[in-house]
């Protein structure tokens, strides 16, 4: 039997949207038969829908409330809320995972080419590409200043970079590679997750 999935979902700051993926599986197993569906939760009707043959790895909305992004094995995708129209295509194969910048002038993005790539969100131009790590990398995240970003991969390192300057100026060694990371509101704190589910505050 064929039957659909929800993979993964996430609301808009003003919680007047609800992005929903939903994937099919066939005898226990999904192909690769995505579908986002953007539902306006104060009208309580579907707006937009879209169909992708990749993975979704990430789902973004940006702060003007018209706007949200979305990350797939071939990249990210910026589009209208409403009218579901593709804005902007970064491509970026094997991407993990992408973070917008506090100003949204920015996105930037990790991957399995163990890359981070900062590009400007206005024109799609790509500003900066540096390796962030030795094997894959896994999590993104600006601080609330945006000043400082964080990167996370598969070498069990967490690495925190000067924006400006992109230079490095931390790094942590975990026994067991982490592969999320959160900034707290204030910058002061970071959350990780590693693959074990262990969460660690720093």
């Amino acid at each position: 039997p064929i039957y659909e999935r929800s993979w993964m979902h996430a609301v808009s700051p003003d919680e007047q949207f609800l992005a929903v993926v939903t994937v099919k599986f066939h005898d226990g197993r999904y192909v690769e038969q995505f579908e986002m569906i953007i539902w306006d939760l104060k009208r309580q009707k579907e707006v937009s829908r879209h169909a992708c043959q990749r993975v979704y790895t990430s789902i973004v909305f940006l702060p003007d409330g018209a706007t949200a992004a979305y990350g797939n094995s071939d990249g990210v995708v910026l589009f209208e809320l409403l009218s579901g129209r593709t804005l902007r295509f970064l491509p970026v194969a094997a991407i993990t995972e992408f973070a917008i910048s506090p100003d949204s002038r920015e996105l930037a993005t990790v991957s399995d080419d163990r890359m981070l790539r900062i590009w400007r969100i206005e024109d799609g131009v790509e500003l900066h590409c540096i390796q962030a790590h030795g094997v894959s990398a896994k999590s993104v995240a600006y601080t609330p200043d945006g000043r400082t970003l964080g990167t996370v991969g598969l070498d069990g390192l967490l690495r925190c970079w000067r924006r400006d300057a992109m230079q490095l100026t931390m790094e942590i060694s975990f026994s067991t590679p982490p592969i999320t990371l959160e900034f707290s509101p204030d910058g002061k704190k970071a959350a990780i997750l590693d693959g074990q589910g262990r969460a660690y505050l720093l």
